[in-house]
């Protein structure tokens, strides 16, 4: 008598997913399309799509990134909720190991659907890595140091390159405010959403710009940092803060304590905390600064300088893909990561990713600078 094959675990299935099982594997949906696995994607929270930033590649080399749900059967799509939740409308590919259903095709809450796939038994061997993983180990550490530097100043100079007022502005803004401070203010208010809602956080501060309070914390919104906001509001109420954190930029003579000043002024205890400060310093305030051409060498010289910023999913996974054993020193270096991440390996292009250009001598080669 034949023994019935254990049905695996879907914690099973995704850790397999996760180690790189299908890449480089062709998946048929059911409604006949081919997608090929460049990458798995990375790991998803506890709530959520499994994987984020997944890359699948059509027989055409058209590529498309986004999310990938896993389940055992179809109908665990439905039976968890996930076609009534707007964050799996990202989803590209719903893998199953079974179908369970009659459709071919998967609900979103937007009223869309995505494609269904079965699983098919991996062919390739597990845990290849990219070609520049593990690089840390390949070259020295002056190199990957020059690496990450350059890519972070390029991170900066690109914040910086987007500091304008967006059109659209209301017109009836705070008297005494400059169009710099106006669009400083907004970037503020949206990095307090960071890694949460970017957007609702914005639209509060559009909100703040006519008006000293809210009348009520919007649904959905973190109440601490919109709390943050409005004392935010109130401190730069005659000018905005553009002057007063451009005093405090150019009040010490060490960029290094400038930059601890920043994140000092910009700290609210049990609303915004340090840590956050420094983010908003080194993703907001110094590109804002570098947007002035008189500031630009000083906001350089600071953002060098700031300590090292909280790791967060992006940051680890590029970490583990470089092969570094344990997160850069310093905020431009880690920013480096995430330019990278955003530039190249999001999308898998690795045949003209800058880390496939650093020289043992920790530097950068010509074809590099020219990148830039």
């Amino acid at each position: 008598m034949i023994a019935k094959q254990a049905t695996p675990r879907e914690a099973e299935v995704a850790a397999r997913w996760a180690r790189g099982d299908w890449r480089g594997q062709w998946i048929e949906t059911l409604t006949g399309q081919a997608w090929r696995v460049i990458f798995e994607g990375r790991r998803g929270g506890p709530a959520g799509p499994d994987f984020h930033d997944a890359v699948l590649a059509g027989p055409d080399g058209r590529q498309v990134c986004g999310d990938i749900e896993l389940h055992l059967r179809a109908t665990g799509w439905e039976a968890h909720g996930h076609h009534l939740d707007a964050r799996y409308d990202g989803v590209i590919l719903h893998l199953v190991c079974r179908p369970g259903t009659s459709q071919n095709a998967t609900p979103l809450h937007s009223g869309g659907f995505t494609p269904l796939a079965v699983l098919p038994a991996p062919m390739c061997r597990p845990g290849h890595g990219w070609p520049c993983s593990p690089l840390a180990e390949r070259r020295d550490r002056l190199a990957m140091r020059a690496l990450l530097l350059w890519a972070g100043l390029m991170r900066l100079h690109e914040h910086a390159a987007r500091f304008v007022v967006p059109p659209g502005m209301p017109l009836r803004l705070p008297p005494g405010w400059s169009p710099t401070s106006v669009a400083l203010w907004l970037a503020l208010a949206e990095g307090l959403g960071y890694g949460r809602d970017r957007a609702l956080m914005r639209r509060i501060g559009e909100s703040l710009l006519t008006a000293a309070s809210l009348p009520d914390t919007p649904r959905g919104v973190d109440a601490q940092r919109a709390s943050g906001l409005v004392t935010w509001r109130a401190r730069w109420a005659t000018e905005g803060p553009w002057p007063a954190l451009r005093d405090t930029l150019l009040t010490e003579s060490e960029p290094a304590t400038a930059g601890r000043r920043l994140i000092a002024a910009l700290t609210l205890p049990g609303r915004v905390s340090a840590s956050r400060a420094g983010i908003l310093v080194a993703n907001v305030v110094l590109p804002c600064a570098l947007s002035v051409p008189a500031l630009a060498n000083r906001a350089e010289a600071i953002y060098l300088t700031l300590p090292g910023l909280p790791a967060n999913s992006l940051t680890r996974e590029m970490a583990r893909t470089l092969g570094l054993r344990r997160m850069p020193a310093g905020a431009a270096a880690q920013q480096g990561l995430q330019h990278l991440w955003a530039h190249w390996c999001q999308t898998k292009r690795c045949e003209t990713c800058p880390c496939s250009c650093v020289r043992l001598a920790g530097k950068i080669t010509p074809s590099l600078a020219r990148s830039s």
